[in-house]
């Protein structure tokens, strides 16, 4: 399960790209400025995220504890890609 999660984390982290890139696309400078600088935040507060989600993982709380925290992540990045997509469709528009 946590083989899969963690690849599965990839793949969204793979989608989170695409769409950033087409989102681009779709933007003037100022707007292609303001969602770089809010990916840079947010790409900041998900690796403060992380790390301080894994301080409360540890080996000694089982697997379990492990594969929740692997799909805290991988839900975490989603929501990015869910909230880029729509900004995506907002653009086409």
């Amino acid at each position: 399960m946590a083989r899969c999660t963690v690849e599965a984390t990839k793949q969204w982290d793979m989608e989170l790209n695409r769409i950033y890139k087409a989102l681009r696309t779709k933007l003037g400078v100022a707007e292609k400025q303001k969602l770089l600088e809010s990916q840079r935040a947010w790409i900041q507060f998900r690796d403060l995220e992380f790390a301080f989600s894994d301080t409360f993982v540890k080996q000694e709380n089982g697997t379990i504890a492990i594969i929740d925290d692997l799909g805290r992540k991988m839900n975490f990045v989603r929501e990015r890609v869910m909230q880029l997509d729509a900004y995506l469709h907002l653009a086409t528009f």
